[in-house]
């Protein structure tokens, strides 16, 4: 199972500058966090669970992981540029492509502003009806 997971609220603090408000907007209602990506693992058990749009850093991975593992103990993966998955019946088997290691982006030149409302794009209604309720 393949499932988006990006930063923590922290991470968007600590890394991108971004307001504690921002960070709480972008990183739970844009993006899937660590913590909630490890809600929907354990909820569905995949044999072999994949996070992406993840940073594969020195500074981050530690706490995404962890973040997960709060909530999911099962095979986990996180993605990065390069790897594949050779999947069979048997086995899903992990390796890397031969190829250069790509950086993080750069870091933006000032802190994220508050973002515009008129620019929002309303999530069809498919997409609304799956959406998962972990308030309950």
């Amino acid at each position: 199972m393949i499932h988006e997971c990006y930063l923590t609220v922290q991470q968007f603090i600590d890394f991108k500058n971004y307001s504690p408000e921002r960070a709480r907007l972008v990183a739970t209602v844009v993006h899937t966090p660590p913590d909630a990506c490890g809600k929907i693992f354990n909820m569905l058990s995949p044999r072999h669970a994949i996070a992406y749009h993840t940073f594969d850093d020195f500074n981050i991975t530690p706490s995404t992981i962890a973040a997960i593992r709060e909530n999911y103990d099962g095979v986990l993966t996180l993605a990065r540029d390069m790897l594949v998955w050779n999947i069979s019946d048997e086995s899903v088997l992990v390796r890397e492509v031969v190829g250069a290691k790509n950086p993080l982006p750069a870091e933006p030149p000032t802190p994220a502003g508050p973002p515009d409302p008129s620019k929002r794009i309303r999530i069809s209604d498919w997409l609304n009806a799956g959406r998962l309720n972990f308030d309950e």
